[in-house]
């Protein structure tokens, strides 16, 4: 694959003038993106393996430190055994039973029947069908059906933007 060096780009004056060298033009992206494609593909295997490289030591030396930390005085409290180093310290939180929401339409039924202030209750603008009635009337946000001005939205401004679809 032959990508022109920067250097060289800017020594050649290329100018695209019709169809076949905008085509030659979408073959060079095409290529240039196959060979990104290619080095990403290579240096996250690089990467992966790394990981497992690092994660497998830590696995290991996580395990030898928990057989020590069974053999030492641990520092206790309610939650959890501390073993303070200089360099460190190992932590063992104590088990504990915990509480998750399973079933979130009979928890919410519940706490209707039960203690209906345990049922937090939210609004929220309907985004997508306020964005249909707006228009601007001489800078001001303007609802069409009801001319009003809107109170709370601001105009932001998207520059035109060019952009190459090379494809497959």
């Amino acid at each position: 694959m032959s990508i022109l060096p920067e250097e060289e780009l800017e020594q050649k004056v290329f100018l695209v003038r019709d169809d076949q060298a905008a085509e030659w033009c979408l073959r060079k992206i095409r290529e240039a993106e196959a060979e990104y494609k290619r080095m990403e593909e290579w240096y996250d295997a690089q990467i992966q393996k790394a990981r497992e490289r690092c994660e497998s030591t830590v696995s290991y030396m996580t395990t030898l430190l928990q057989d020590y930390f069974s053999m030492v005085p641990v520092h206790e409290t309610k939650t959890l055994m501390k073993y303070q180093l200089p360099s460190g310290e190992l932590v063992m939180s104590k088990a504990k039973d915990d509480f998750r929401a399973a079933d979130a339409e009979k928890l919410l039924s519940w706490c209707v029947s039960n203690d209906p202030d345990l049922v937090k209750v939210t609004t929220s603008p309907k985004w997508a069908d306020i964005k249909k009635r707006l228009t601007t009337v001489d800078g001001r946000i303007v609802d069409k059906e009801t001319g009003l001005f809107v109170d709370g939205v601001e105009i932001e401004h998207k520059e035109a933007k060019f952009e190459v679809k090379a494809g497959v």
